[in-house]
């Protein structure tokens, strides 16, 4: 699985939004499938990331040119020094780089939720008819983005 392209963008973050805050100015469209989102938790790797206050980071968008899951793209991330974004770093960056979003979606698998209280997910951005769309999903089957953080090598 190769991805082509890994781009980065400057971003400000406020850690302490909820994965219901902030989408009216992130998105023109919700899907009743994200209202459908509960238990949103974050995955073991982004255990570190602040839970409030606000920072500036670097976030870089890795596409991946075939369908990925989201184990695999998390493997591939990991091998190469990255950790998904997070649902408040996912927003963020939304806000900040409205035309970055495309027919090819953006992944954010830092968080995750339960649809329907039973499957595993997390939030996808893609634009369906001119309209930046909101939805959910644990895997794609065409090229996506993941939207990733370079992991921070402490020093001892």
């Amino acid at each position: 699985m190769k991805n082509k392209r890994a781009m980065a963008y400057a971003i400000t973050v406020d850690y302490a939004l909820r994965p219901a805050e902030g989408l009216r100015e992130a998105f023109d469209r919700v899907g009743q499938e994200f209202w459908d989102v509960s238990g949103w938790e974050r995955l073991e790797v982004c255990l570190k990331v602040p839970c409030d206050g606000t920072r500036e980071i670097t976030v870089h968008l890795i596409e991946f040119g075939e369908g990925i899951s989201t184990a695999d793209a998390l493997r591939a991330l990991g091998q190469r020094g990255y950790r998904p974004a997070t649902f408040e770093e996912f927003v963020a960056f939304i806000s900040a780089y409205p035309g970055t979003v495309s027919e090819v979606p953006i992944a954010a698998a830092g968080t995750r939720g339960l649809w329907k209280g039973c499957i595993p997910c997390h939030a996808f951005a893609s634009l369906e008819d001119s309209k930046r769309c909101l939805t959910v999903a644990d895997e794609w089957s065409g090229p996506c983005f993941h939207l990733a953080v370079r992991h921070l090598r402490l020093m001892h």
